[in-house]
């Protein structure tokens, strides 16, 4: 299933599965939850929800992870040692990263797991500019 063929959910169905420090919101159609995960920055880990057309959720941190260290003065793709990290968090969270996006692929019973993996590992990698 490609994002293209998703279709955005909404907030009140993504609330169902979050526990307290967790809040969903809707922003120009799509759906949003502010964790209680923080960045580097003390700023909080958001991630986008996407239903697929067979049920099946992909979350993600929509690329804002990759974003604040390229803002940090972080080149991700000239530097072996950030990919490098970024593959070990791959690895560590069971999470994918494409297109520089954090993300991860779950039905409803792993809902609740899944969003917090992805807002974990966005998190773990938002402090990678600080190591390198």
């Amino acid at each position: 299933m490609t994002r293209q063929q998703s279709r955005d959910i909404r907030p009140d169905l993504a609330r169902k599965h979050l526990a307290a420090g967790f809040d969903a919101y809707e922003q120009a159609g799509a759906c949003f939850v502010v964790t209680p995960f923080l960045r580097r920055d003390n700023d909080h880990v958001a991630v986008r929800v996407d239903e697929q057309s067979d049920g099946r959720f992909v979350i993600t941190d929509g690329g804002e992870t990759v974003g604040y260290l390229r803002m940090s003065a972080h080149a991700v793709r000239d530097n072996p040692a950030l990919q490098a990290q970024l593959h070990s968090i791959e690895s560590s969270f069971g999470v994918r990263v494409e297109d520089e996006e954090i993300l991860l692929e779950t039905d409803e019973s792993g809902f609740a797991q899944a969003l917090a993996t992805v807002a974990r590992a966005a998190q773990q990698a938002s402090h990678l500019g600080a190591t390198t």
